[in-house]
């Protein structure tokens, strides 16, 4: 989400693919991982790069216009996306909590953050108290600690979490659950009308126009989508006026490359396919929901025919019994 097309594609031309994985960091791989996206992607990219065609500086200047393409790309759709969630958030949270947004407005930013209780209550990091007077001052003024850290986008906001529902020792039950993040996700990647309800298999995702994910393919969730749906809302709760990786105030780029960090831990890669399973059969149930194939017209007609033939068998062997009886009674 924040890192450049042309760090991107120099990271995967450099890359050697038969290195191990081990060799490299994470962010390394990430690059890399986003560099394979981009070659299924675009077909047509990998048989430039790989072409005889031209100079080598031909080849560079072609990938230079590529790269600035994709940026301009990328910068947009992060722009309609937060656009579009500015108002639609606050329109989720005066439904739900129409007492303590009042002073909530979707137009701007400025009642937004730890300024106001529902906003400041879903971007409270887990580990701090939101009740507790001191934590609500200290978030306001921006001095807020963890453990004697600052507050930053590591420290899990409440919204990350199953009903904002939070257990230390097992910190990682209902995480990436939230139900608000659910719904950005939807209306980021299928539509703003499926994200409207919160039904596990809503039926509003088939019915309405397509989104980003009909448009491009996607039928499953990624890491990397779940953790910039998580950027997106923690910006758009924030009462931060700019969304970029050198905002102090609102650490949305730590808060993505945290989620990413712990989504690619192979400490808990079974809990994160379980995870991914959950959200799949939320966001694509049309791909990832298990169907009953049964032709229940087709087995009810079985079962009655077998009845039927029971029936027949029985009264074919009743009319033998009774012939058979007729016949001793006449010889005696």
């Amino acid at each position: 989400m924040f890192t450049l097309p042309s760090v991107v594609i120099t990271s995967g031309l450099l890359r050697d693919p038969e290195e191990n994985p081990q060799a490299y960091s994470a962010l390394e791989n990430r690059h890399y991982a986003s560099f394979q996206a981009l070659v299924k992607l675009v077909p047509a990219f990998a048989l430039k790069v790989d072409s005889d065609d031209g100079s080598p500086e031909e080849l560079q200047r072609w990938m230079d216009e590529f790269a600035a393409c994709l940026q301009i790309g990328v910068s947009g759709a992060k722009s309609d996306d937060t656009r579009s969630l500015r108002g639609a958030v606050i329109d989720w949270l005066k439904l739900d909590f129409p007492a303590d947004t009042v002073d909530l407005n979707s137009d701007t930013k400025v009642s937004r953050g730890f300024r106001n209780e529902v906003t400041g209550r879903l971007l409270c990091p887990v580990m701090l108290d939101w009740k507790d007077e001191n934590v609500r001052t200290q978030s306001v003024n921006r001095t807020a600690t963890v453990s004697g850290d600052p507050v930053n986008g590591s420290h899990w906001p409440s919204f990350l979490y199953a009903s904002g529902l939070y257990d230390e020792n097992l910190p990682w039950v209902g995480f990436l659950m939230g139900e608000y993040l659910l719904r950005t996700f939807r209306h980021i990647f299928t539509s703003p009308s499926s994200a409207k309800g919160t039904d596990e298999l809503p039926d509003d995702i088939r019915a309405t126009r397509s989104g980003n994910a009909a448009s491009y393919g996607m039928t499953e969730v990624t890491k990397a989508s779940i953790a910039y749906a998580a950027a997106q809302l923690y910006f758009v709760l924030s009462d931060s006026a700019v969304f970029n990786k050198h905002q102090k105030n609102c650490d949305a780029f730590g808060l993505y490359n945290a989620i990413r960090d712990y989504l690619e831990d192979p400490e808990f890669e079974s809990d994160n396919n379980d995870l991914l399973l959950w959200w799949n059969r939320r966001v694509f149930p049309d791909h990832h929901v298990e169907k009953n194939n049964t032709n229940h017209g087709l087995a009810h007609m079985r079962a009655a025919r077998a009845i039927a033939r029971g029936r027949s068998s029985g009264a074919v062997a009743g009319g033998e019994g009774q012939q058979q009886g007729l016949t001793a009674s006449s010889s005696v």
